[in-house]
């Protein structure tokens, strides 16, 4: 494909009814999910964004789908060491343009009912209007989420969804030069946000940032508009979410994820006739 090429991810709204989704976040918690993660290819539709998407290519594994909408070059620096480069990328137009020219795989276009002016602007001048749009939330797993709705997922599950600072550290190991950041060393991005302390999933205390605070929020929000839906958080540690329970994601296997399914057939399927 071309290197100015998209198609609309509407598209695939639908296309995997019932099918479990799995949503990976960059939280260092996702590390002690993977070797169960890396049996579930034809489990469930696996989705890894942002950050996660350079965890999860450190793991030697690769998502089915990639998402991805940050708009300022820090999205482009996380990005460019992931190895997911065939994987199909679904984005939101305030996405930085250059984390386009880092993939090989088709772009799906996602828009948002709410966007930026300028970003409103093109989609009218240049007439992509999507038919179908999603809300993004306020993060990555936000938006990842939305999109396993609009696909027809159900149950949507967590992993790697901290949303706090475990075991003094940010991210997962591959997301940043080194693998343990103390306080002081924050991203960049974190660093005008200071640290709260609240309870983790154990009752512990752990520290937290009022951005992730937002997004377990949002995630909350998710699950009382759309009670049908079952939403489990896997991550086994940091900050949880209001009112989704917290399984292991072997628990959850064995629960909900018992049929074998062509999710990369099916994935193929829909991007070919997509165009």
């Amino acid at each position: 494909m071309t290197a100015n090429k998209s198609f609309r991810g509407s598209h695939f709204f639908g296309k995997f009814r019932n099918v479990p989704a799995i949503i990976c976040g960059s939280g260092p918690s996702l590390k002690k999910n993977l070797p169960f993660l890396k049996n579930l290819s034809n489990k469930a539709l696996i989705i890894g964004g942002g950050s996660a998407l350079t965890a999860l290519s450190y793991q030697g594994f690769l998502p089915h789908i990639a998402a991805a909408f940050g708009p300022t070059m820090l999205q482009f620096d996380r990005l460019k060491n992931h190895l997911a480069f065939e994987t199909p990328l679904f984005y939101q137009n305030r996405l930085f343009y250059e984390v386009c020219w880092n993939t090989h795989a088709p772009r799906f276009l996602i828009n948002k009912p709410e966007s930026y002016c300028i970003v409103d602007w093109f989609e009218k001048t240049l007439g992509v209007k999507e038919e179908g749009s999603t809300d993004g939330g306020v993060s990555i797993v936000n938006f990842c989420t939305s999109l396993a709705r609009e696909f027809g997922c159900n149950p949507i599950i967590f992993v790697g969804f901290d949303l706090a600072y475990t075991d003094s550290t940010w991210y997962a190991e591959g997301v940043m030069d080194s693998k343990k950041e103390s306080k002081s060393t924050a991203p960049p991005h974190l660093k005008w946000k200071s640290l709260q302390e609240h309870k983790d999933i154990f009752g512990n205390p752990v520290n937290t940032t009022i951005n992730w605070l937002a997004e377990s929020e949002w995630t909350e929000g998710f699950t009382e508009f759309f009670p049908d839906i079952t939403v489990i958080n896997a991550t086994e540690g940091g900050l949880g979410i209001k009112g989704v329970p917290n399984l292991s994601l072997e628990e959850v296997t064995k629960k909900y994820l018992t049929k074998e399914l062509d999710i990369r057939g099916r994935i193929h399927t829909e991007t070919l006739s997509s165009r």
